[in-house]
């Protein structure tokens, strides 16, 4: 047994075309794309929990805000944000 066996349909619609080559450049990270990121892949699941909180009369959104943590990464982050702003009010 190899690692597997050829479908000669797909081989036949396939077979002839060369590997095809990915690449990504990784994009620099900003701000924007964490909040993107949240927009798109988490706010729903916290309109849902502000909702139950509602209902039950519970702070689960409280907790889970509450439980995030600055890190090192996120500290040079902002830091790196308000520099950038204290030199455009300087500018200004």
């Amino acid at each position: 047994y190899g690692a597997y066996l050829m479908d000669k349909k797909w081989q036949l619609l396939f077979g002839g075309v060369e590997p095809l080559k990915l690449s990504t450049q990784p994009e620099s990270y900003n701000i924007e794309r964490t909040i993107r990121w949240l927009m798109y892949q988490v706010s729903d699941s916290l309109a849902l929990v502000e909702e139950y909180d509602k209902l039950v009369c519970e702070e689960n959104l409280r907790m889970i805000i509450n439980s995030g943590e600055l890190n090192d990464r996120g500290e040079k982050i902002l830091n790196s944000v308000r520099s950038s702003l204290s030199c455009m009010q300087k500018s200004s």
